[in-house]
């Protein structure tokens, strides 16, 4: 088993953004791979953005689907106040608990980034019942250090850009790691791994179909459609 190689692999997709339904990043990235290395015979992009792929087999009515998916959760911005904070609504399900002070990143309608935090009422000006209980999203904001609604918006950030959390990809003891998005980026680490594995089979029976799907946060679209 190459381990760096797997590991390589797997901080490279983890490090792409790809919020559901703005997968072109992660998908594109996939395809090349598979394109460059020979690893299907034949791969496509579908209109939904799945990338799909087909290695035949000897006995074409026989097949095996093999299924992961290109998104993650992120955020939408939903508002712009007057001050330049963002307001937004979650793509996909997020555990509000910890999601006061985690950094994010905005990926403007240029496609340029921008980074901040996300925030809220600090404890000192809540009341003692407020700061018993977990807060929602809709208390929160995103600061990206603007100070106005016109500084946001011509930098190209407005009602319906997205974003996503930052947790950089780093090595942990035992050849653990940590990441972001590692739901579902490992598995199409394995997908493309066991592609590779297959390529130069000389006897395989199956036909085997590989779906990098997309939208499975928000709804499994990908998957069905794929």
């Amino acid at each position: 088993m190459d381990l760096d190689g797997i590991k390589a692999l797997q901080k490279k997709l983890s490090n792409l953004i790809g919020v559901s339904g703005y997968e072109d990043e992660v998908s594109s990235f996939i395809l090349s791979i598979i394109e460059e290395e020979g690893l299907a015979d034949k791969a496509w992009k579908d209109p939904l953005g799945n990338i799909l792929a087909i290695i035949n087999g000897q006995q074409n009515d026989d097949r095996i689907l093999f299924d992961a998916h290109t998104d993650e959760i992120g955020f939408m911005v939903s508002h712009i106040d007057p001050k330049g904070f963002l307001r937004f609504v979650p793509v996909g399900g997020w555990d509000t608990r910890i999601m006061l002070g985690q950094p994010v990143v905005i990926i403007a309608d240029s496609g340029e980034q921008y980074h901040g935090i996300i925030g809220s009422i600090p404890p000192h000006l809540s009341s003692a019942s407020e700061r018993k209980k977990v807060v929602t999203i809709d208390k929160m904001y995103i600061d990206i250090g603007m100070t106005s609604k016109e500084e946001v918006e011509s930098s190209q950030i407005n009602v319906g850009t997205v974003g996503t959390l930052i947790a950089p990809f780093l090595e942990l003891p035992n050849n653990m790691v940590r990441g972001k998005a590692f739901d579902d980026r490992t598995g199409c680490n394995v997908l493309i791994h066991l592609m590779r594995n297959m390529k130069n089979r000389e006897e395989l029976k199956e036909t085997l179909l590989f779906n990098f799907a997309t939208q499975e946060e928000i709804g499994r679209f990908g998957a069905v459609t794929g």
